[in-house]
């Protein structure tokens, strides 16, 4: 799939023609379509993105759903940004401590 920007984070499939669209849904609150597992999904995808390419920390313990419901658990995470941070701030810290130690 290729994308072309339209505009500011707008961004269209070049195999879909807009001509042939007649509407569009937006599904805000995921009742047409499930996105449980999309949110653990973009929380493992972005801390291993930010561990690798920019805190150059490799071979960290990967993020799983059973981690990420151990911070939700703890209580304060039920955020995707707040448990990305957390998640990066703790394995960044395992590894130094392993380094370190």
């Amino acid at each position: 799939m290729t994308l072309s920007k339209m505009d500011d984070g707008i961004y269209v499939d070049d195999a879909i023609s807009l001509n042939d669209v007649d509407a569009i849904i937006f599904d805000c609150d995921g009742v047409l379509i499930d996105v449980t597992n999309s949110y653990d999904e973009a929380i493992i995808k972005t801390t291993d993105f930010i561990l690798k390419e920019y805190a150059k920390v490799s071979n960290a313990i990967p993020v799983t759903s059973q981690i990420i419901d151990a911070f939700k658990k703890t209580g304060g995470f039920n955020d995707e940004v707040d448990l990305t941070y957390a998640s990066i701030i703790s394995l960044t810290a395992a590894k130094k401590l392993n380094k370190d130690g």
